[in-house]
């Protein structure tokens, strides 16, 4: 039981009514969740195996959520958002149009209400292989009445909540899809957190030549800690007290790379991965402080 707080309550007559007032909007304010969890921004990176899930949450808010991991683990994501009571999503962010990124949309658009979809634009009619696949893509996805696509300068915003594009300045601005990833830089006040999607080390560069607003407390590490991103000047840029790399075990790929690794630690940021600590949760305030959850310390 919430004990109530305190109100000083004066004898004489014509201060009662006013008192009465003040209390019970005392009262509102201190038990009301959407005045405490205003404050707070949840992230969580979400263990998918093999690929990328972010979910962005003001409670009581808004949500975004950055990408949805393969066609397999996207399941995952669908049970995470489940089980948080989560069937609404104001904003789904597709980064790039490579599997282990939208291959949970696929079921997600489908069983969720979505609000806006927003992706890259990147052409899809360069993968013959899978021409079949993006074709239901572009019918799922891309003839939604609320689809956008992102490049530099816009900023989707949901105060105190915001999420800037860095990257790309255009869509398809090279043909390597993961050059031409999105970059977005979430803040949260005084809070800041880099998702690198699968930008590699020329999107870096092109990062830097930009001037881009950078720096941030948590980065998200880019191309799931292959040797092609997070470089030396990107992580001089960033300096991140924390670095979280999703990625699944035993990669075939090899990734995160040795090399990334070191590269990480140079800087003495902490090191999170998926595959280690399974889903990442970080909980920011507007101060610019937060807390680390990790679902495996």
């Amino acid at each position: 039981m919430i004990p109530r707080p305190h109100c000083y309550r004066p004898s004489a007559r014509p201060f009662r009514r006013a008192t009465a007032i003040l209390c019970l909007l005392v009262f509102t304010l201190w038990v009301s969740p959407r005045g405490y969890t205003a404050t707070l921004l949840n992230i969580s990176f979400i263990d998918v195996g093999e690929g990328d899930a972010i979910f962005l949450e003001v409670p009581g808010h808004c949500n975004f959520l950055v990408d949805t991991g393969n066609p397999v683990s996207g399941v995952k994501v669908l049970s995470f958002l489940v089980q948080r009571g989560t069937t609404h999503l104001d904003h789904l962010i597709l980064t790039h149009p490579h599997l282990d990124h939208i291959g949970g949309a696929f079921s997600l658009i489908q069983l969720l209400h979505v609000e806006k979809v927003y992706d890259n634009g990147e052409d899809l009619t360069s993968e013959v292989k899978t021409r079949d696949l993006y074709r239901w893509y572009q019918s799922l996805v891309r003839s939604r009445s609320r689809y956008s696509t992102l490049k530099v300068g816009q900023t989707l915003r949901c105060p105190p909540l915001t999420v800037k594009v860095l990257w790309p300045p255009r869509p398809g601005v090279t043909r390597d899809w993961n050059t031409n990833s999105l970059v977005l830089r979430v803040s949260f006040g005084a809070f800041h957190c880099l998702l690198m999607g699968d930008a590699n080390i020329t999107a870096e560069k092109r990062l830097l030549a930009f001037h881009a607003p950078l720096r941030a407390q948590i980065l998200k590490a880019g191309h799931h800690g292959a040797n092609d991103a997070t470089s030396p000047e990107l992580l001089s840029a960033v300096s991140p007290e924390v670095v979280i790399i999703s990625v699944n075990k035993d990669n075939i790929r090899g990734y995160p790379s040795a090399q990334t690794l070191k590269r990480i630690q140079k800087t003495r940021a902490k090191i999170l991965r998926t595959d280690q600590n399974g889903t990442i949760t970080i909980r920011a305030r507007l101060d610019g402080t937060y807390q680390i959850f990790p679902e495996r310390p």
